[in-house]
């Protein structure tokens, strides 16, 4: 597709999303935690006081304060004072410090606008993989997947990390298919850039980097020299983008806690019997933080999880038996970085006590995260995939790179196993795939019935 007709698609997306944004949330600030993390992090940021949190700054709570008239956001307020952390990778709050540094006082609105820009340049990339494999029929198509498909419509654009995933992730599937056009040294560093920023986004994709070098380094390699070298560049340049970062985690807190502290937050959450019986899903309310709630009249205790000691219960919180706080507040609770790096490492020994006792349960665990990756979203992605394996045989040019696609996909599965599920939100970052997957067979499988038909009228 010509660079002209991008800009136009990216105009059109963008000019959709934005006004969508303005009519519907427009400057009200979100509800999610996340959310607020995220921001209370960039305005530290954006006022040069480092990577921080600082829930007592007055400003910063009067801007939460003045969109509070249904009391949604009341446990984001509760929260009280400051110290450094590494709990959110830092991608996003260093691009929401930007946005606040020039609408410090329309930011929530202005973040949805750049949001809805990075939504639209993704849309632009995957128009132009439809467009050169399925023609106007294959660009038709994802543009209507793009602008309705309700699983992305309810995240992107919005407060959360998934629309700078859906991003990257969009670029690497642009590389995946598009990418022999480029010289093989430009094609690595974009690859590596990709690479690393969607591992600063998420810090999950950290976990399978290494697969995913391999599936984007295999569209474009020809021989197994050339596949590893181009996976290693990609992998190297990866890894130094995210050096900064890690080198960082590393001074502060004086411990071998690179990717930070979120990680320990929530793995017991994911490996505990609690979770098995949840099918895998991360309620935030479930396992092993249930230990910590309050015991009120209309809460009865709750049985500490098999493979779990007392003692273990005891290391989870920095506080004394008798202060335990509701699960729901438990990041709140972290009033400094000691006591945030304190949970965090209680809850990484707790996971692999679990694991060690219960080794058995983990295949089912990890099988039931990914099976329940696609609830919601069954059918549209099981007619996603039947259209792509139309395309795989029809499209013969981009046989490779379409199994390429699902190697990506693979390995973010591989992910999901390996850390946690949340239905609908932690499938956004694997659409820009099945988008492109669905357009591609929709525009083979109309190929495929025009030439029947010719064949049939003659």
């Amino acid at each position: 597709m010509k660079f002209r007709w991008l800009v136009l698609v990216f105009l059109a997306l963008f000019a959709i999303e934005s006004t969508r944004v303005v009519l519907t949330d427009g400057n009200k600030a979100p509800t999610e935690l996340d959310s607020a993390e995220v921001h209370n992090i960039a305005w530290n940021l954006a006022h040069g006081r480092g990577y921080a949190f600082d829930w007592s700054d007055p400003q910063w709570r009067k801007l939460w304060q003045d969109q509070d008239n249904d009391r949604a956001i009341d446990a984001i307020l509760a929260r009280r004072g400051s110290h450094p952390t590494m709990f959110r990778p830092p991608l996003m709050p260093f691009l929401v410090a930007g946005v606040l540094r020039v609408f410090p006082q329309r930011s929530f609105l202005a973040w949805r606008i750049v949001d809805a820009a990075i939504f639209a340049a993704a849309g632009s990339l995957l128009s132009d993989i439809a467009f050169v494999g399925g023609g106007a029929v294959g660009l038709g198509t994802i543009l209507l997947i793009l602008l309705f498909e309700p699983g992305r419509i309810l995240y992107i654009p919005g407060w959360w990390t998934e629309g700078i995933a859906f991003a990257l992730i969009g670029a690497i599937a642009w590389l995946t298919v598009r990418g022999e056009r480029l010289r093989p040294a430009v094609f690595n560093v974009w690859g590596g850039v990709s690479m690393g920023l969607i591992c600063l986004d998420r810090a999950m994709f950290t976990v399978i980097l290494p697969l995913m070098c391999l599936a984007l380094a295999a569209s474009v390699s020809n021989s197994r020299t050339s596949l590893v070298k181009s996976a290693l560049a990609m992998l190297s340049l990866a890894l130094v983008l995210q050096a900064p970062w890690w080198i960082r985690n590393i001074r502060v807190s004086g411990q071998n806690l690179p990717l930070g502290t979120q990680g320990g937050f929530n793995l017991p959450d994911e490996y505990n019997d609690h979770a098995i019986g949840a099918r895998g899903l991360w309620t935030n309310a479930t396992g092993i933080r249930d230990a910590w709630m309050e015991h009120t009249p209309g809460r009865q205790p709750i049985v500490i999880p098999a493979g779990y000691s007392e003692q273990s219960f005891l290391k989870m919180w920095p506080y004394s038996r008798d202060e335990r706080l509701a699960a729901t507040v438990f990041a709140a609770t972290s009033e400094s970085l000691e006591s945030e790096i304190a949970v965090a490492n209680a809850g990484r020994d707790a996971a692999k006590e679990w694991v060690r006792a219960n080794y058995g349960k983990v295949p089912l665990l990890m099988a039931w995260r990914v099976i329940m990756l696609t609830k919601w979203h069954r059918r549209f992605l099981a007619f996603s995939f039947c259209l792509g394996a139309f395309a795989y045989f029809r499209i013969r040019k981009l046989r490779r790179s379409l199994l390429c696609l699902m190697g990506l996909l693979a390995a973010y599965c591989a992910g999901i196993a390996c850390t946690h599920i949340m239905l609908n939100r932690f499938l956004v970052p694997a659409l820009p795939i099945v988008y492109v997957i669905a357009a591609l067979g929709v525009a083979s499988a109309m190929r495929g019935l025009q030439s029947t038909l010719r064949v049939s009228e003659s």
